[in-house]
Parts: C-alpha cells; sequence; structure tokens
C-alpha cells in the first residue's frame, strides 16, 4: 500500500507540473498517436522510473507494471481540457507535454510562423551574455542547496483582464524568478488575511539566498470596502517588496472582463456585451457624478451590485491616488497594458531592471505572430549544463488576448458601444495620467 500510494504521489506531482507551466500546448485536432506523441509517452515512462529510483521502493516493480500505469494515465489525461484553457469545438487542446528538467521533450509549436523565426534566430552580443549568466548561475545553483520559504519580494497587485497572466507566464521563464502560480488573496480577503504572515509566507516558493519569491493577485489594486487602508497595510507587512501594476485602456479592460464573466458564469449577466453597456453605464454615470469619495462609492457599489465591476474596475485613478500615497517608482513598477501587448519584450526588460535582475529575458525572445498581431515567446533555458531555445509559447484567440489581438475584426455595434464607455472613463484617464507624469495609452 505505501508502495501503491508514493507512486500516487509521483504522477500527482507529474499530473501538476503539466498544466500552466508547460511551455506548448497542441490544438486538438493533432492529437493523435504520432510519432511525436510516441516520443513523449516514451519520455514519461523515463520520468516514472526516475520517480521509481528517487523513491527506492523495496517491492518489485517491474518495468511492465510501470508502463501500464503511465499508459492508463496519460490515456486519461490526453483529451482532457486543461482548466487554463477554456475552448470548444476545433479549437480545444489538449496535454502533450510537462515541465521536467532533466528530460528533453519533443513539443510541437503552437504556430508555424513563430517556429520559423526561432530557426530563423540570430544570436546578439545581449544574448551572448544572457546565455553566459545562465550557465554561470545554473553551475551555482548546483552548490547552492539551502531553501526557504520567505515573504514575497515580488508582488502583482493589477489589473484584472490587463494582461497579467501573460505577463507572469514571461516571468515564469527567469530562473531566479519563482512563482505561486495560484492568486493568493492574502491582502483583500478577510478569511485569508486573519491566518497571519506565517500562513502567507507558507504559500510562497522554496527560494535561495540568489532567488525571489512572487505572487499576483489582482485583486490588491482595487481593494475592497472592508480595507480601505490597502496600500498601507502591503507596506507595512512586506515593506522589502516590489510591486508591479499593469493599467490598460478601460474599455478594452471592460468588454474583457465581461468575456471572462460570461464565459466562466461567474455574474448572471445575460444578453450582449451592448446590452450590458445599456443597462449599467448609466448607473455608473449617476454615482460618479457625486462629489463624494470615489474610492467608497466604487466598493460601495461594487458591495451592492457585483456585476457592476466591469464597469468600475477601470476606474484606476483614485485607487492609484492611494497607493502612490505609500509607494514611489522605486518599488512600484506601473506598466502599461497596451504597451504590453505591442512590445511585451520591451516591457519584460524594464521590469527585470527595476526588480534589480540580470536580464534573463530578452526583447529579442518575443516574436510577432502575424495572424493575430499578438506575441510569442521563445526563452533560453538550461537542461544538463547546455543551453536550449525551446519551442514557442504564444498568446493564442484561444488562450490568452482572446480579446485583445491588435488583427482581432470587431462588429460595428460593438465599436459603437466601445465609442460609448469612451466618455464615461476619459475624465479619470486624464488624471492618471496626470498623476503618473505619461500617457498610458
Amino acid at each position: 500500500m505505501k508502495t501503491f500510494m508514493k507512486l500516487a504521489i509521483s504522477f500527482g506531482y507529474l499530473k501538476y507540473s503539466a498544466g500552466f507551466a508547460c511551455p506548448s500546448v497542441i490544438p486538438l485536432q493533432r492529437c493523435m498517436l504520432n510519432v511525436e506523441e510516441m516520443i513523449n509517452l516514451a519520455n514519461f515512462i523515463l520520468i516514472s522510473i526516475r520517480f521509481v529510483h528517487k523513491y527506492r521502493f523495496k517491492q518489485r516493480l517491474t518495468f511492465g507494471s510501470i508502463l501500464v500505469i503511465v499508459m492508463l494515465w496519460k490515456g486519461k489525461n490526453m483529451f482532457k481540457y486543461n482548466r487554463h484553457f477554456r475552448a470548444s469545438g476545433a479549437h480545444g487542446i489538449c496535454r502533450a507535454c510537462i515541465n521536467y528538467p532533466n528530460i528533453k521533450l519533443v513539443i510541437l509549436p503552437q504556430c508555424k510562423e513563430c517556429f520559423t523565426k526561432v530557426l530563423d534566430w540570430e544570436m546578439s552580443e545581449a544574448a551572448k551574455i544572457r546565455n553566459k549568466v545562465l550557465l554561470e548561475y545554473h553551475e551555482r545553483s548546483k552548490e547552492t542547496k539551502n531553501v526557504t520559504q520567505r515573504l514575497p519580494d515580488i508582488i502583482g497587485i493589477g489589473v484584472r483582464k490587463c494582461g497579467t497572466g501573460w505577463l507572469q507566464h514571461a516571468l515564469l521563464r527567469h530562473p531566479l524568478i519563482k512563482i505561486n502560480m495560484k492568486e493568493v488573496h492574502y491582502f483583500n480577503i478577510y478569511q485569508t488575511y486573519k491566518l497571519g504572515t506565517e500562513y502567507y509566507r507558507n504559500v510562497m516558493p522554496n527560494v535561495t539566498k540568489y532567488e525571489r519569491a512572487m505572487e499576483k493577485t489582482p485583486g490588491y489594486f482595487n481593494f475592497p470596502r472592508w480595507r480601505v487602508n490597502m496600500p498601507q497595510v502591503v507596506r507595512h507587512d512586506v515593506p522589502n517588496a516590489k510591486l508591479w501594476l499593469i493599467l490598460c485602456d478601460p474599455v478594452q479592460r471592460a468588454f474583457s472582463d465581461f468575456v471572462q464573466a460570461v464565459t466562466d458564469k461567474i455574474f448572471e449577466i445575460p444578453g450582449t456585451f451592448e446590452e450590458y453597456v445599456e443597462q449599467y453605464l448609466p448607473r455608473a454615470q449617476a454615482a460618479y457624478s457625486s462629489h463624494l469619495d470615489l474610492n467608497k462609492i466604487a466598493s460601495k457599489w461594487r458591495e451592492v451590485d457585483r456585476s457592476s465591476n466591469i464597469l468600475t474596475l477601470g476606474v484606476y485613478y483614485p485607487m492609484m491616488k492611494e497607493w502612490m500615497k505609500y509607494y514611489t517608482e522605486e518599488n512600484l513598477h506601473v506598466i502599461s497594458g497596451e504597451e504590453m501587448i505591442k512590445n511585451p519584450g520591451v516591457v519584460v526588460e524594464r521590469l527585470q531592471e527595476f526588480l534589480g535582475l540580470p536580464k534573463l529575458i530578452l526583447a529579442e525572445d518575443f516574436i510577432e505572430n502575424p495572424s493575430t498581431g499578438l506575441h510569442c515567446i521563445s526563452p533560453t533555458i538550461v537542461i544538463d549544463s547546455e543551453l536550449y531555445k525551446i519551442p514557442m509559447q504564444c498568446m493564442t484567440l484561444v488562450v490568452k488576448g482572446r480579446t485583445r489581438a491588435p488583427k482581432l475584426a470587431r462588429e460595428s455595434s460593438l465599436k459603437k458601444t466601445f465609442k460609448k464607455l469612451k466618455p464615461f472613463y476619459k475624465p479619470f484617464d486624464e488624471q492618471l495620467f496626470q498623476l503618473l507624469g505619461r500617457r498610458l495609452w
């Protein structure tokens, strides 16, 4: 029984690793037992043997038994939809890869255009320096065995539907940044905050003295009514943490939020986005025409009518003003969501500078997919003391950027609705730009 439990735990770990950390996904129509899939299956068998050796099972476990277990587990999950990527019909995806440091995997790219560009890629001087640092860190990490859990060094505080997930996924490629991929919601949920800083520390990833621990919870920026002093509390509890924040066009953000709310059934929202705006925009205009504190208006209205959150989250100015009472440019980095879409490589390079980390993710690691206008990332990693350029991970209309692709066609009715929303956000946007000293969109 102990042997079975250990093996189950091992495969549970593998199943978790094959989730969001997986560097690429494959379209459903290509999920067949072809040569690549057979190679992947062989890799799973090798991984299983490694885990059996790792746990040193005393009982006999034949190679045939391992093969049967792996095939059953693999077959069960091959066509299972990944919860991080929701789609339907021909746009579905399956798992066909795993993140394991000592196995060289065969992973198909998501877009042919991106894959071709990777083959034509020529190493620049910046890339040569980056690769040298990667190898040095890899060798140094072998000597550093002491790991610990500590309060986060880096926190992503928002804003929801502005590209925080994609930026987190890009930072996941940095070997000095270890990330809790789940949103912790420590500061914005009362029941969680009551558990104390010891709980907060325990949900952070293990890090060495060279590495940084990071978590991302977009709900921190638009703090709830019970926590009107959110910036002050965050600064007090994690005084040395550096924060990053993405602010994007509030009109685009509202539409993206609406699409996710409908897809995930977060709220009971009948009808189209146009109908939603017709119903909620007059309420927002009436509430925000008041001379009362905008923070209290937004929080109170959100609690009374949660569906209104889709519109109110885009009024950034009052929240930003509160955060800037306790943070400066030295410890709070504000990113333009529009620039994140157009030039993600430049954004990530600047963020590494802000965090005081070596630039191990370069602008040239990002390549535009000409069919969508979105970007793919193909970072360099170290496997067995050798450098590898792994296949592309792309923002796609199915995964990320389904409402933000620059080359996505818009219906005329939707364009009219966007035009109707802009006057509502404009005065708050101008106040925000004046506060920051620069325009973000």
